[in-house]
């Protein structure tokens, strides 16, 4: 029972620690440093077994760390899983995947047969080599996965949403759905640890010798896998499918009630393992599907925390309560082994109460998330084929809603059922197009279903999804040979989008089907396809086919088709390079990387091309930086260079963007501050270096305090121009022209100092903050203001705080005098200066107020501008000289 403490303890100090690690480290670094940590403590523990100087606290060291150990890594390989594969491989994989889990149970429990061969310390060495192949396993993983940004992306904000959600009890607080499964974790986790006392107590009595202890704690372990595996593999589904969830959790219970009664009555070693079996045996099969079907209604914001709360702190409470339990009732009072089943028993009757309870808490919680659709559609583990929810996702079938019945009809993906057949077919005639071919698609998988006729009635549908949803089905649904010459005859339609359909079906299914890979030679299929379009009259065809051609490319993901795409990427039509673009982006072909640069400065496909980069991932970056600083670059590539390298969310992106803060154009500022904004948001778990940052922030706030100056001057001049004579109306035009341009420089300064807080503190504060500062509204102003003042560090509090919070120019001006030591400037010294700023606009601005000045004192600076690369600069500067030539 001891044990049982210590381990509560311990896990939740490791957890803290593990927390805050794992929300520094990458992924795959922090894998890698819990693997060699667990390889240094197999090599310490066998070398205190194998020289006998362990004292009597190596027992419960090494049972804590064994406990502790299991679950971390256990956890870490499926976040893992769930990082490297999308949601389709994942619900394709997944329960192989865990059979595999299993089945190592099984392999590592008869393993422990070795114990009585070379004894049980030496175990330990096996359990290093083991662990040391995982190693080289991850690093071959980590390589060979997908560089999808956006998975990455919805990883980073998934771990941001669980760093930064709210206190975990306010959660439970708030829903009586969690605080019921938070119940019965508690007293599923106590019963276990007693059951494992039992189990324990009764082999200690029934087997003297320690490696026989060993060899049958392994061989019973290894056939409890295998029962659990059975199991798993052919009874799960089909009773959680006849049965429903909450029958389903109550075959725990039960079985572990009858083996508590044998227990009770004899105390013995069949009775021991009897009761074991009830309890290994369900719980990682049945049990475990169960409950995660109960966290499908829980908001994805909170799931993870949720769980991880569950999974940690409650798990940890209980096992905690139950050595608790052991010491009260074992050592103190006295209960045999036996007599602790009076405990299991009557911890049982709540466990069940719990169970019947949940039942309603799941069904109004799962009605309710529909409604709102907040549940993960990418929750591999999930599956809605229960009987409590048919009627729920049959009434949303049967409305009008097409948002909740696309919704619903993603939640069946993996369901097959036949009540929802003639639901399915009625969809096929739906207005959404979208839903027609979810409809389509589910349909596909009922084998017994025959839709063939309203198949070839959709291969007219206006959506070329649903087409090649029919071409499919209808390939499908022949036999043997017929699949091939079904395909055929769609390639060689007289329609040319059924035609575009088939190539599609085929380029997809390309890679997996032999049938279609032995009849058909793709690269051929392509070249004549294309060369077809060449004498076709009808530009709309000939600009679909060949878009259904680049689409088709990135289907097939076959090297040899690339060549294709170098014609395509080439098009007269615009749609056709927006899909090469993305074919492009599919292939990861390096060699096209500067023409995708290129095409970010055609506004007409800006915005594939940038997506196809962005697919490339980290391997593109060093291109896309050279680019950057290149001075040759055109502008309008340089310019959306920014956000391209931003929708790469690693480190390496964010020291590229960072090193730009300092461009001397001020609009290029801007983009890479807007680039890194958006970084901010979507990748959140990403460093952003705080010095750096800050000093950035203080430049823009002495550039504010220096525009500010100026400003000041040329109000007061304009005051002195409007008591002038009528003569002098144009040289106040072109004052306050000068004036607004500084007041528009003023709050784009303004607005860069908060993008640049937003780097530094949480995003939606600053942006808020911002929205209140430039409100009209007394008091929003001044909440934001406060708001500011309690939540920035004291050193940019000083410079930000006086910003935002005066009204007074004349106040801000002593300020900056105090702050930065901006001394008062005299006319001639703000023209100098403006005509120095890269600030184009500006520049304009101050030639104009100057050649209604006709201030002959600035003809060499006038001059120098004549050259200028801004044509408004140039032409105004030349407007300034003639001018000042000719006043």
């Amino acid at each position: 029972p001891y044990v049982f403490i210590l381990v509560a303890i311990a896990a939740a100090v490791v957890s803290t620690y593990y927390t805050r690690f794992s929300n520094q480290l990458r992924l795959n670094k922090l894998i890698r440093g819990t693997l060699v940590i667990v390889l240094v403590c197999l090599l310490a523990f066998w070398a205190l077994l194998k020289f006998d100087v362990q004292q009597s606290w190596f027992v419960y060291v090494f049972y804590v760390w064994v406990a502790i150990f299991g679950a971390i890594t256990t956890s870490q390989f499926w976040v893992m899983a769930n990082y490297v594969f999308n949601a389709r491989e994942a619900r394709r994989l997944f329960s192989f995947i865990g059979a595999g889990a299993i089945s190592g149970g099984i392999f590592g429990g008869y393993l422990t047969n070795l114990a009585l061969v070379i004894g049980t310390e030496n175990l330990l060495l096996i359990c290093f080599g083991f662990v040391s192949i995982c190693l080289f396993i991850l690093r071959i993983v980590w390589r060979e996965r997908p560089t999808d940004q956006r998975v990455e992306k919805n990883y980073q904000q998934r771990q941001f949403q669980q760093k930064s959600a709210g206190n975990p009890l306010t959660i439970f607080k708030n829903s009586n759905h969690l605080t019921v499964l938070a119940s019965i974790v508690g007293v599923s986790v106590i019963v276990a640890n007693l059951v494992d006392y039992q189990f324990n107590a009764v082999v200690e009595a029934s087997i003297g010798s320690k490696d026989g202890r060993t060899a049958f704690f392994g061989v019973w372990l290894s056939n409890l896998s295998i029962v659990s595996l059975g199991i798993q593999l052919f009874l799960t589904r089909r009773m959680l499918s006849k049965l429903g969830v909450v029958a389903s959790l109550l075959l725990l219970p039960l079985g572990i009630f009858v083996g508590a009664v044998s227990i009770l009555i004899f105390p013995e070693l069949w009775a021991a393992v009897l009761i074991k079996v009830a309890d290994g045996s369900f719980k990682q099969s049945i049990n475990k599907a169960s409950f995660e079907l109960l966290y499908l209604p829980v908001p994805s914001s909170v799931k993870t925390q949720a769980k991880s709360f569950i999974d940690v702190f409650v798990d940890s409470l209980a096992t905690g309560v139950g050595g608790v339990m052991l010491i009260i009732f074992n050592v103190w009072l006295g209960f045999s082994t036996g007599q602790v089943s009076l405990l299991i028993i009557g911890l049982i009757v709540i466990w069940g109460a719990l169970i019947w309870q949940v039942r309603r808490e799941y069904i109004n919680a799962f009605r309710l998330a529909i409604e709102k659709r907040t549940i993960d559609l990418e929750d591999f583990s999930v599956n809605p084929e229960e009987a409590a929810l048919f009627d729920s996702l049959l009434k949303i079938l049967e409305g009008d809603n097409s948002r909740q019945i696309l919704y619903a009809l993603k939640l069946l993906e993996n369901v097959k059922n036949q009540q929802f057949v003639e639901h399915l077919k009625r969809l096929l005639d739906h207005h959404s197009a979208e839903i027609r071919e979810q409809a389509l698609r589910l349909l596909s998988k009922y084998e017994t279903v025959d839709i063939s006729e309203a198949a070839n009635q959709l291969l007219s549908d206006e959506s070329q999804s649903v087409r090649l949803e029919a071409v499919g089905y209808l390939v499908q649904k022949a036999v043997g040979k017929q699949k091939v010459a079904v395909l055929q005859n769609f390639l060689q339609s007289n329609e040319y989008r059924v035609n575009a359909a088939a190539l599609m079906f085929a380029a997809r299914e390309y890679g997996e089907n032999p049938d279609i890979r032995e009849a058909f030679d793709l690269p051929k299929l392509i070249e004549k396809m294309l060369s077809g379009t060449e004498t076709l009259a009808d530009p709309e065809a000939k600009s679909y086919i060949r878009v259904s051609v680049a689409k088709a490319i990135g289907e097939a993901r076959l090297p040899a088709l690339q060549p294709f795409l170098r014609q395509l990427i080439a098009d007269q039509h615009v749609e056709v390079i927006q899909m090469a673009a993305t074919s492009i982006g599919i292939l990861h072909e390096k060699a096209f990387v500067p023409k995708l640069i290129d095409l970010i400065g055609d506004k007409s496909v800006r915005k594939f091309a940038r997506e196809a980069l962005a697919e490339f991932g980290e391997q593109v970056l060093p291109e896309l930086s050279a680019r950057l600083t290149h001075p040759e670059t055109k502008r309008s590539i340089r310019m959306n260079l920014p956000r391209v390298i931003s929708m790469i969310g690693v480190q390496e992106s964010v020291e590229i963007l960072v090193n730009q803060l300092d461009h001397d154009k001020q609009l290029m500022r801007y983009e890479v501050l807007r680039a890194l904004n958006k970084m901010r948001r979507d990748f959140p778990m990403l460093k952003f270096p705080e010095k750096t940052i800050e000093s950035i922030i203080l430049n823009e706030t002495h550039d504010y305090m220096d525009t500010l100056s100026v400003l000041n001057v040329q109000q007061h001049s304009a005051i002195a121009d409007g008591v002038q004579s009528v003569a002098a109306s144009r040289v106040l035009q072109a004052r306050r022209l000068l004036i607004k341009a500084l007041e528009e420089k003023l709050d784009a300064n303004l607005e860069r100092i908060f993008r640049l807080l937003g780097l530094r503190y949480r995003p939606r504060d600053m942006y808020n903050a911002y929205l209140g500062v430039v409100s009209n509204r007394q008091d929003i102003r001044a909440n934001a203001v406060e708001f500011l003042d309690n939540v920035l560090d004291t050193s940019l509090k000083r410079l930000i705080i006086p910003i935002v919070e005066n009204n007074s120019l004349d106040a801000l001006i002593e300020m900056s005098r105090r702050e930065f030591a901006i001394s008062e400037l005299t006319e001639e010294e703000c023209f100098e200066k403006m005509l120095a700023s890269p600030d184009e606009w500006l520049k304009a601005c101050t030639l104009y107020l100057i050649a209604e000045l006709n201030e002959t004192r600035f003809h060499e600076q006038v001059e120098a501008l004549l050259t200028s690369s801004d044509p408004i600069v140039r032409e105004t500067a030349n407007y300034a000289m003639v001018r000042i030539k000719n006043p």
